[in-house]
């Protein structure tokens, strides 16, 4: 029996009692949820009784390379089993999990930007077209997806339609010329292994490595709890696309292990993410379904192939949301469903309202229409609208990537996860916060006939909340019946808080580390923290980063404030809320700036009084 107590709760445990109020889950996938669920939910460590129970059961070890050894376990071998007690104390418990299970991965920076990715049989030419419309638009974009028709096999192989892509080295250099990554989907096999079309062009060079003994029934393919299998297809097969280009693999499947205790999409996910370190010498990535729990230490999470509805977009929210509490922090959803063609144009003005407040966004459908340019006008303004927004608050995003790094908690939460203290955070599971500072209270369903905008109610927790676009400030704690409008997302401010920002180009790029650009929303105490780095490599992991810490206090229209951690000569760009008389950063005055089209401001209307403040450069010996 194991006594606990955290706070004012205190509990027993002993082995057999069960966890009845588990408040975090994910999931492998929600592929054609909710007709279909792939497997059963995977249990995170929040729950209402304060305590979780992980069990590591036996399971297969790697060798020094990461390759399973030889020798497998047996299901009815020991079981590790590990006890978190924690009471109300989520962030706590989401610190201990990450030091049990590993932490969330730094992932880079151009990842927070906008992703397009269409299950069509485009050709090279049209990739490189599709971007240079992102740009003529001015709509920024980041990563550009190729999906399976890259293939001469169509859904499985590793030889080039050259008909489609004549060229493909070619092809990615233009595209990285054009300033977007391009990833290629894999499909390793659902259930069990793909093999190779019997015309592929890398049999006779497997086929010689690995002896012709070795070919199995249904051709040669990978047995992934073979590491000479696994070798060879790494070599061989997947990594050579780096070479050429590619900048990481869309792993879509798991191809299929008899390994007690492993989830085939978990050891799978561990290769293709080494791989991508190993070819680039710089962060791992791909895109992947989740697999089990460990599966967060191979970002990004893709949620598989979901149905364009409003039900699916209303799901989204507490799925992404709860499966922090599994350390499932990156998930990337096909923006207005992949099944359906055609989506209405309201809903599809809603999902991407949505997503731009989601960690990560990517447009997708199978053959369907999900351009901005594929709707009206109106619908393209509202949508290059937020997407500014999202580019504006990179820095932020970022910064919050740093501390799911540091601490476990991930950067789309519930309410609960920030007010666990409060009765009302777990009932209102359709708003949620980006980090401490930002809440989000989407609409989830159409606006009703002969209405002009949705009713919707939204808990405003403790303190002052702003909503920039109408000027309009709300003391919490309090339920609100707020109106929605087709054009506009609800997303609030926190007072005290500073939120970094940056201007907006047509893709991410590293910060310019001559200007910190700083929109702060005065309280009595203001506090905000920004985290810097190259933005790509493996460098934080030596310690070569930055965070810069700014706090201060505001008294009768004086904004004082303190930063740390900047560097010589760099400039700092403040858009302030409200009359301030006067704003001073480390005790020198601050000049006042005419112009109001600044980085955050200048992607939304509002009617606030934003006044712009600079420093003169901040020197230092």
């Amino acid at each position: 029996m194991i006594k606990w107590g955290n706070g004012k709760m205190t509990g027993r445990w002993h082995p057999g009692k069960r966890n009845r109020a588990i408040i975090g889950q994910t999931r492998h996938s929600l592929d054609a949820w909710p007709w279909r669920t792939s497997e059963a939910p995977i249990q995170g460590v929040l729950s209402l009784e304060g305590w979780y129970l992980l069990e590591d059961k036996a399971h297969a070890t790697l060798d020094k390379d990461g390759y399973l050894t030889p020798q497998l376990p047996s299901p009815d071998m020991y079981t590790d089993c590990y006890f978190f007690a924690y009471g109300r104390d989520y962030a706590a418990a989401l610190k201990m999990f990450i030091d049990v299970c590993g932490t969330i991965p730094m992932i880079p920076r151009w990842v927070f930007g906008l992703w397009y990715s269409r299950w069509y049989k485009y050709k090279a030419r049209d990739f490189i077209n599709i971007v240079r419309r992102f740009r003529k638009e001015n709509i920024p974009l980041d990563v550009m997806v190729i999906d399976t028709d890259w293939r001469a096999g169509v859904w499985r192989g590793y030889d080039w339609n050259k008909k489609l892509f004549p060229k493909p080295k070619d092809m990615f250099k233009t595209l990285h010329k054009l300033h977007v990554k391009v990833p290629l989907n894999d499909h390793p096999g659902y259930d069990e292994p793909e093999p190779l079309p019997k015309n592929d062009s890398a049999i006779p060079k497997f086929e010689k490595r690995m002896g012709p003994a070795q070919r199995g029934k249904k051709g040669w393919t990978c047995y992934w709890e073979d590491a000479r299998f696994v070798k060879a297809w790494r070599t061989l097969l997947l990594e050579p696309f780096f070479d050429e280009g590619m900048d990481f693999w869309w792993v879509d499947g798991w191809a299929g292990m008899n390994v007690p205790n492993l989830h085939p999409q978990v050891y799978i996910n561990h290769h293709y993410y080494a791989m991508c370190i190993k070819k680039t010498k710089k962060r791992g990535l791909i895109l992947s379904r989740f697999g089990a729990i460990g599966s967060h230490r191979y970002p990004i999470q893709f949620s598989g192939d979901t149905h364009g509805n409003w039900k699916t977009m209303k799901m989204l929210i507490p799925f992404t949301t709860e499966s922090g509490a599994a350390g499932a922090c990156y998930w990337s959803h096909d923006i207005g469903g992949f099944h359906e063609k055609h989506i209405s144009e309201e809903l599809y003005v809603r999902w991407t309202q949505c997503a731009s407040f989601f960690p990560i966004i990517r447009l997708h459908s199978n053959h369907g229409y999900r351009a901005p340019w594929d709707f009206s006008k109106k619908a393209q303004m509202i949508f290059k609208k937020y997407i500014s927004l999202r580019y504006a608050l990179v820095p932020y995003w970022y910064s919050r990537a740093r501390e799911a790094h540091d601490t476990g908690l991930p950067l789309m939460r519930p309410m609960f996860l920030n007010y666990p203290g409060s009765k009302t955070s777990y009932f209102f599971r359709y708003q949620f916060m980006v980090g401490d500072a930002l809440m989000v209270a989407p609409a989830h369903r159409p606006i009703p006939k002969s209405k002009k905008t949705v009713l919707k109610h939204v808990w405003f927790p403790p303190g002052q909340w702003l909503n920039i676009e109408n000027g309009r400030f709300i003391d919490g704690p309090t339920v609100k019946m707020i109106k929605i409008p087709y054009d506009r997302i609800p997303w609030y401010i926190k007072a005290g808080a500073v939120i970094p920002i940056e201007p907006v180009h047509g893709y991410i790029t590293p910060r310019r580390r001559g200007t910190l650009h700083l929109f702060v929303f005065p309280a009595k105490t203001i506090s905000g923290t920004v985290y810097d780095d190259d933005g790509s490599s493996l460098n934080y992991l030596k310690n070569e980063y930055r965070f810069i810490s700014i706090t201060g206090t505001t008294h009768i229209g004086e904004i004082k404030l303190t930063i740390t951690g900047l560097h010589k000569n760099e400039q700092v760009h403040l858009e302030v809320i409200g009359g301030a008389e006067s704003v001073s950063i480390n005790g020198k005055k601050c000049r006042r700036k005419n112009n109001t089209s600044h980085a955050l401001c200048g992607t939304i209307e509002t009617s606030l009084e934003v006044q712009h403040f600079v420093t003169i450069p901040i020197k230092r010996k």
